[in-house]
């Protein structure tokens, strides 16, 4: 039996890709062309959400690195969703990936996880370990088969996120700029042009409040000395 052979084996036995494919009732909170976010039935708290690729995965190390990517943004929002919704005050995000991970479907998934103060959910047990031995794992772990292996698989996408980079700053840089664009952030002439019109308005402004000061100044002026002029005869 060919590789594809067995895929297609273990995805139409697949309780999961049922639910995707809607033979199997599910409560489906999200759903695109590359996800589906369903409410675990067997939640380790109100709320747990599994977050499903709609094509068939039964380990992480099979998922495309998008996917994973574009997978684990869908957690972020649906980890949003559950602390503005349900008044909580965290979330546990987590992959179970093999059976003594404690994976118990055969597809790949990602698991949000409500959490409250005191719930004692996920207690890890804190072992010692030596400096030696974590030097020994370090070296098992970094090996150059593993990094060049990483670089290759990694590569290709930092590619393609820098062609969108310079693709969204081409696009920002050839849009044309709106009348409150221009006002807000003009160039250097026109800010200087602007600022000049700003001062010699202002300038305006206070000529004409000073005018109009020493003109009732002088009416005031005026007022006071016919008054003791009126005085003088009436004494």
């Amino acid at each position: 039996m060919s590789a594809q052979e067995i895929l297609e084996l273990q995805k139409k036995n697949c309780i999961f890709c049922k639910i995707i494919a809607k033979e199997i009732p599910s409560y489906e909170i999200y759903s695109d062309e590359k996800v589906s976010v369903i409410l675990d039935i067997n939640p380790a708290h109100e709320g747990h959400c599994l977050i499903l690729p709609k094509n068939h995965y039964q380990i992480l190390p099979q998922v495309p690195l998008d996917l994973i990517g574009y997978m684990f943004t869908i957690a972020k929002k649906t980890s949003r969703t559950l602390l503005k919704s349900l008044g909580i005050q965290g979330t546990t995000i987590f992959v179970a990936n093999g059976a003594l991970a404690g994976q118990k479907a055969p597809h790949f998934m990602i698991h949000v996880v409500p959490r409250q103060r005191g719930d004692q959910l996920f207690k890890i047990p804190k072992n010692s370990i030596s400096a030696e031995e974590l030097l020994s794992i370090k070296n098992k772990l970094v090996g150059e088969q593993i990094i060049q292996q990483e670089k290759q698989e990694i590569e290709p996408v930092k590619q393609e996120i820098k062609q969108e980079e310079v693709i969204e700053q081409k696009h920002v840089e050839n849009k044309p700029q709106t009348v409150e664009e221009r006002i807000v952030d003009p160039k250097e002439e026109s800010k200087k042009e602007i600022q000049e019109d700003v001062v010699e308005k202002v300038e305006e402004e206070l000529n004409s409040e000073n005018k109009v000061k020493e003109n009732n100044k002088q009416e005031q002026k005026k007022d006071t000395n016919i008054d003791d002029i009126a005085n003088l005869f009436l004494n």
